[in-house]
């Protein structure tokens, strides 16, 4: 298992693991029943957390608004899929050396290695495209597939993810959002 850290360390990411599937694992281990992350956590993965009785609470992207939504509802364990994990019992902010202290401490607690403890988490396909010009921003679920639009909070882009079971589709419907298409036909 090799972990990775940006720049400045405050975030980790575990290689080959998504971010969202790392999050689900650390969440349910650490017997956590919410957490707190983007508009952008996959669905899939949501619905697998459910299953394990916890609750994904979203907010906008950024780690900024999962620390306010984090405070605000005093919920202890929160993050996005970029690496920014939250565990404000010991560190108020986002920080990769106590994200992977804490990926360490569940691997040695549960005995399995991350292939292990993850395998099981369902990782919906999904595809991101980023277009200039702005479209309405919207989230839908249509015909089994998750639709969510939303204008880049640093960029001049639109951001259109796709979340279903077949990637192809995904890939289609993300081309039909993208060329104006309705949603309703798609």
């Amino acid at each position: 298992m090799k972990l990775r850290f940006d720049g400045d360390a405050d975030r980790c990411v575990v290689e080959g693991v998504h971010g969202d599937v790392l999050l689900a694992a650390l969440a349910v281990h650490f017997k956590h029943k919410k957490i707190v992350s983007t508009q952008m956590f996959n669905y899939g993965v949501e619905q697998w957390l459910s299953e394990q009785g916890v609750q994904v609470i979203r907010t906008k992207v950024g780690d900024r608004f999962i620390k306010e939504k984090m405070k605000e509802m005093n919920i202890n364990f929160g993050g996005e899929e970029c690496g920014h994990i939250i565990f404000p019992d010991i560190w108020k902010s986002g920080d990769g050396l106590v994200t992977s202290l804490k990926v360490l401490q569940m691997l040695c607690e549960s005995g399995l290695d991350i292939i292990q403890l993850t395998k099981d988490v369902t990782l919906w396909p999904s595809v991101l495209l980023n277009i200039k010009g702005k479209l309405p921003a919207c989230e839908e679920f249509v015909n089994g597939y998750r639709i969510l639009i939303r204008q880049s909070g640093t960029e001049d882009l639109t951001r259109i993810l796709v979340e279903g079971p077949d990637l192809d589709r995904c890939h289609e419907i993300a081309l039909d959002a993208a060329a104006g298409a309705s949603l309703d036909t798609v």
